[in-house]
């Protein structure tokens, strides 16, 4: 092979690894083309192995993520999550003493807000906490925020449940219209064809009794 057709080949696979490198998170390249996975736990940095390639240090890396409950959205292979995954939710903060995200007081009555595109959004005043906590994991939900950052995310999931089943339902009612049609269309059809047997039948007599009239009157 030459020289320069081998150098465009290394040169492509170069940058392809170099494009894998940014897709994948969660490791860093050391020397002899090894890659190293590691993940950041309680502010502590922890190495999970060296690998050959990205991709088997970025399994690494999401094999951690998921023991230590972290969102599907900052992982690599979400569609590789264990069934029945539920990443833990997000700790508040140590002056949060409302016990809800995004919910804050305020004469007597209860502020809903979040944190979208580096401005602090107003999302109403609210009655309990609870309808504020709710107003804002509806924000969270708009702004496409993790599961893990909401106050009710075993609320959301019942509410896709029963939009799910919902579907399901009115899909099995238009197979059973859809079958209804064709049985009462195949029964029609049946009916016509007899009744246009019947109605051959009936020629057929009347004409076997003209001619068997013609028959006596002649002979």
């Amino acid at each position: 092979m030459p020289k320069r057709k081998r150098k465009k080949e290394e040169d492509e696979s170069s940058s392809k690894e170099q494009v894998k490198d940014k897709i994948y998170k969660g490791y860093q390249k050391i020397g002899s083309g090894r890659y190293q996975a590691k993940i950041s736990i309680d502010g502590k940095v922890i190495g999970l192995g060296t690998y050959d390639t990205t991709k088997e240090a970025a399994q690494a890396y999401d094999r951690a993520a998921i023991q230590a409950g972290r969102p599907i959205s900052k992982l690599n292979f979400q569609d590789q999550v264990p069934l029945n995954y539920t990443p833990k939710k997000t700790k508040l903060l140590c002056n949060n003493t409302i016990g809800y995200r995004g919910v804050g007081v305020k004469r007597r009555r209860f502020t809903a807000q979040i944190f979208m595109n580096g401005r602090l959004h107003h999302l109403g005043m609210f009655d309990t906490t609870k309808d504020a906590a709710i107003a804002y994991d509806l924000a969270a939900i708009e702004a496409k925020r993790p599961t893990s950052d909401l106050n009710f995310p075993d609320m959301i999931d019942a509410k896709k449940k029963k939009k799910k089943k919902m579907k399901m339902k009115k899909k099995k009612k238009v197979v059973i219209k859809k079958k209804i049609k064709i049985k009462k269309s195949s029964t029609s059809t049946k009916s016509g064809s007899s009744s246009s047997s019947s109605s051959s039948l009936h020629i057929l007599a009347t004409l076997s009794g003209h001619v068997s009239r013609k028959f006596q009157e002649k002979y």
